[in-house]
């Protein structure tokens, strides 16, 4: 084997499995894969870990595109990017390296290093190199390593541990005997007030609701086909997204509660602002004459796929998200998708 596609080749016909079949289980189009198998494409490392569970491969061998000998150990069925990015970081704590050393032994910029550091590893590549510059398997830092203790910490200070765990819950305890008898004093205080009619309720109208309990679905009825990530050194930016691949006249819908800030301001995009500074972008769509300031529900129709951008057989979706004004990876929010469910 000489190449990433003719070993999954290999692999998928050693399975028993034909090219529909690998991409029915993957939740993509045959068209991709293919591409991939004829390197001209390489997946995001979540399908590369779907793949590997698939055709019973591990990722070592997938970098070395060749079969091995030694015990197989699958990656996680699940790529979480923090994980990864936190046990990257470690180990450059671990070996009192700046992130701009390991840019340096890398060939990338200190932005680059810190970008991965924050779950921004896309490619098997870029995990092959980390794997080879860290001396550990690339599955082991795709599942996290425990015990990693930065270099610069001490042995006395580790003795030390549970001597400062029992000062810390005692400061604790202390903390909350404080706190109740301040809110003691408090609401009685707020109980006397009342009775005199000078108490005003607060008002709660402002508080921005929380991200995280909002709901997420699918831009599309279906999984998305692959991530994107790009880093761009001229202005300091990291890109990030998800795209689908589905036919011409696909309804898109809006992925959560939201106001329409910008629609068809350019390449048939459309903008959505969501509660707690989350922002979607949808590009490449035929926007169905929403205006600006409209509401919308998660779920809601804001569009449909557009011949604007067809590199494949069918056209092409990319959605784009943003936390107050900074990229964040969609997949954080809506990778619990299952087959055909928004």
């Amino acid at each position: 084997m000489k190449s990433f596609g003719s070993f999954i080749k290999y692999a998928r016909n050693r399975c028993g499995l034909t090219q529909d079949k690998v991409a029915e289980k993957l939740n993509i189009v045959t068209p991709v894969l293919s591409r991939w198998e004829n390197d001209k494409a390489l997946p995001s490392l979540d399908l590369v870990c779907k793949l590997c569970n698939l055709l019973n491969v591990s990722i070592e061998e997938c970098i070395a595109a060749e079969i091995s000998d030694a015990d197989r150990v699958l990656p996680p069925q699940v790529y979480s990017p923090r994980v990864l990015g936190a046990t990257i970081k470690n180990l450059r704590i671990k070996n009192s390296w700046a992130q701009v050393e390991v840019g340096q032994k890398l060939f990338v910029t200190s932005q680059t290093v810190s970008k991965w550091e924050g779950g921004g590893v896309a490619s098997l590549e870029v995990l092959g190199k980390l794997a080879e510059l860290y001396c550990v398997s690339p599955t082991l830092l795709l599942t996290g390593i425990d015990g990693v203790v930065p270099a610069k910490r001490s042995l006395d200070k580790v003795a030390k541990k549970p001597e400062k765990l029992a000062l810390k819950i005692t400061a604790l305890l202390l903390s909350i005997v404080i706190i109740l008898g301040a809110a003691c004093g408090l609401a009685a205080g707020l109980i006397l007030k009342s009775k005199s009619g000078s108490v005003t309720p607060p008002d709660k109208t402002d508080e921005p609701e929380d991200v995280v309990t909002s709901v997420f679905i699918s831009p599309l009825k279906q999984y998305y086909s692959f991530q994107s990530f790009a880093y761009d050194p001229l202005d300091d930016h990291y890109y990030s997204g998800l795209s689908f691949i589905a036919d011409v006249g696909t309804e898109i819908y809006a992925v959560a509660d939201g106001v329409i800030i910008r629609n068809g301001a350019s390449q048939n995009e459309v903008v959505i602002q969501h509660n707690g500074g989350l922002t979607s972008r949808y590009f490449y769509l035929d926007e169905i004459g929403l205006e600006d300031g409209s509401a919308v529900k998660a779920g809601q129709v804001i569009g449909t796929i557009s011949t604007a951008y067809a590199p494949f057989e069918n056209a092409l979706l990319h959605l784009k998200m943003s936390l107050n004004g900074e990229e964040v990876a969609p997949s954080d929010y809506i990778a619990e998708l299952t087959d055909g469910e928004g």
